[in-house]
């Protein structure tokens, strides 16, 4: 039998409490945050990672995107438990799914489509999907949502100092959390509009079309579509992983196209598809497939060219630009001292440098997430404000890029590709800072 889904604060926070929020939770979390050995976090860890399965929403979507970082945050162990969210999370009964239907259409599944497959193909943090056949005979994925999943979000992100004393369970210091609990939650309850990521997937497909070819955005299907359930055609591709035996040619050809789609994404459209997880790619030979556009980040003008100009100064070794644009994204503070300004923008540089060369070749990728890990160990961050809340998935979405393209080790041309969307943004950016 199935445990009826959570969605109240109380009885959430009992469903992970073993690990965080009880009192046995505090003796685990201040024992394991004075211990040098890993094995205690690791099980404290896993304890966490199963209650996140079970409750979906805000935590287990927080764990995702700590997953991410590959050991630069926390410990590389402790990532790879969590990247277990990355995959299949325990999944509803399909009685709850048809009374969701129900609710949207006033039939249930096998009235609307000629065949519905009754187990989910892949569960997460908001919904689960299915494999479905309309009765035009064309094959679908319907992305069905959690009963009640916003308002257990909400109730998640209410609970500020639980989800504190979370990460101090692996960042011992840490900076002030609010503004990424803040994006987290817009993050969210964006994600939780099935008609917002339908719009957003139809507007990436008009936008990258012409431009990309070999990038496949799923059609939707408007008319059987909610607000809470999904329906896009069904694309089969092989999954990230299986890229890696791929001939370079191939490798060098999908690492240009995820590059140069990134710059075009975030310098001209001013808007980027922000979950990176594997999983939301597929691949077929040459061709890349997008999923998921639940999470996407739009940014004004004035951030990407403070951005831009961050670029930019790492590339002409200015560290006055730097510190100018820096502070605009609040990446620097103005009490920061000269020693860290400097050692900020010398790790800045070590990351960047690799793709600054003309020419087409393949970068020599530096172990940019340890440089991270040790920059951030070095430093006390307890209490420091945090970075323009758009760079906590802009940042997630260049770790993503990071490791896909340091797994193809691709052949690019990095500044052409680059600078084929990013040259009118720099020109526009160096004015208004009178460079």
């Amino acid at each position: 039998m199935q445990k009826k889904f959570k969605t109240s604060s109380t009885s959430r926070l009992f469903t992970l409490g073993k690990a965080v929020a009880s009192a046995s939770a505090s003796y685990v979390y201040d024992k394991v945050r004075n211990t040098k050995d890993n094995v205690e976090r690791i099980q404290a860890a896993t304890e966490i990672i199963k209650s996140m399965g079970e409750l979906k929403g805000g935590w287990m979507k927080l764990g995702q995107m700590l997953s991410i970082t590959e050991g630069a945050i926390i410990p590389k162990e402790i990532t790879d438990l969590f990247r277990t969210l990355q995959k299949d999370s325990p999944s509803l009964e399909f009685s709850v799914v048809e009374k969701l239907f129900f609710e949207q259409f006033q039939k249930k599944p096998k009235e609307v489509f000629s065949y519905f497959d009754e187990t989910a193909i892949a569960a997460a943090s908001i919904g689960q999907v299915y494999r479905a056949r309309l009765m035009s005979g064309d094959w679908v994925a319907v992305k069905i949502q959690y009963p009640n999943i916003a308002l257990a979000i909400e109730n998640d992100l209410k609970s500020v100092d639980k989800i504190d004393m979370f990460v101090g369970l692996f960042m011992t210091s840490k900076p002030n959390l609010n503004d990424l609990i803040v994006e987290l939650r817009r993050c969210l309850l964006e994600e939780c509009d099935y008609h917002t990521e339908a719009r957003h997937t139809i507007y990436f497909g008009y936008q990258l079309d012409p431009h990309f070819p070999n990038i496949k955005i799923p059609k939707v299907y408007s008319d059987v579509s909610s607000e809470s359930i999904l329906v896009t055609e069904f694309v089969e591709g092989e999954p990230f992983e299986d890229t890696m035996v791929y001939d370079q040619e191939t490798k060098d050809k999908l690492g240009a196209t995820l590059y140069e789609s990134f710059m075009f994404c975030f310098f001209h459209l001013k808007k980027i598809h922000a979950d990176p997880q594997n999983g939301n790619f597929l691949f077929n030979s040459g061709q890349m497939i997008w999923l998921d556009f639940g999470a996407v980040r739009s940014f004004d003008t004035d951030f990407v060219e403070d951005y831009c100009m961050l670029q930019y100064s790492v590339e002409v070794d200015d560290i006055n630009i730097y510190k100018k644009a820096a502070k605009n994204l609040r990446v620097l503070q103005d009490g920061d001292t000269e020693d860290f300004i400097q050692t900020h923008f010398d790790l800045v540089k070590k990351i960047y440098s690799p793709y600054i060369q003309p020419g087409v070749y393949q970068a020599q990728y530096p172990n940019a997430l340890g440089m991270i890990r040790d920059f951030v160990t070095d430093i006390s961050w307890k209490n420091r404000p945090s970075p323009r809340q758009e760079l906590v998935l802009l940042d997630r979405n260049n770790i993503g890029l990071f490791m896909k393209l340091k797994a193809w080790n691709p052949k690019v041309d990095w500044v052409g590709l680059r600078d084929k969307w990013r040259a009118p943004v720099l020109e526009s950016a160096k004015r208004r800072y009178g460079v």
